[in-house]
């Protein structure tokens, strides 16, 4: 009865410590392949984002920037630049007189409310407040192409428009975003 009982005992004594050893490789082993496809995934999941971004805010700009050019009445490249701003186009339409200009990352578009001087007017739509000026951020750079700065070099240009070019650039990620802005059909007034 005696021997009986430390079998029993012996038995329900739980685990070894080899048995132990073995759980706990096992165990890290496949946590590290888990954690693996997590972060996998995760940056996958970045990549797909930061790409969505920069499209989104490359075709809500173009799309904004084709219609205020072709709506407009004059438009040139702003050369006098304020600083703090590293590229501006000042636009009119009819009697309306706007400012885009690029300041730090953000894209930004408003109407000067002071200012004499087009650089004067540009900065004064770049201090004006973010969400009243807000068009688009992660923006690197904004130009127009050389020929097509002013309306009257766009309308008598070969192509009869501006070559538009914007640069984003988001978690290490660039895009290019590029439109031949045509203004043949447009009448100045």
């Amino acid at each position: 009865m005696e021997a009986k009982k430390h079998k029993v005992l012996a038995s329900n004594g739980g685990y070894s410590l080899v048995e132990l050893i073995v759980t706990v490789l096992i165990s890290g082993v496949v946590m590290l392949a888990v954690m693996g496809f997590l972060t996998s995934g995760l940056n996958h999941f970045r990549n797909v984002n930061s790409e969505s971004l920069l499209q989104m805010e490359s075709q809500m700009t173009e799309l904004f920037v084709t219609e205020l050019i072709q709506e407009s009445t004059d438009f040139k490249k702003v050369t006098d630049l304020p600083s703090g701003v590293s590229a501006a186009l000042e636009v009119e339409r009819g009697t309306e007189y706007y400012i885009l200009a690029l300041v730090g990352n953000e894209l930004r578009f408003g109407t000067p409310t002071t200012g004499s001087t087009v650089s004067e007017k540009v900065a004064n739509v770049a201090a004006q407040d973010r969400n009243k000026t807000f068009l688009a951020q992660y923006v690197t750079d904004f130009s127009l192409a050389s020929g097509g700065e002013t309306f009257d070099d766009a309308k008598n240009n070969f192509f009869q428009g501006t070559l538009v070019t914007i640069e984003y650039q988001v978690d290490q990620k660039s895009y290019t975003s590029s439109s031949l802005i045509k203004l043949q059909n447009i009448q100045r007034n």
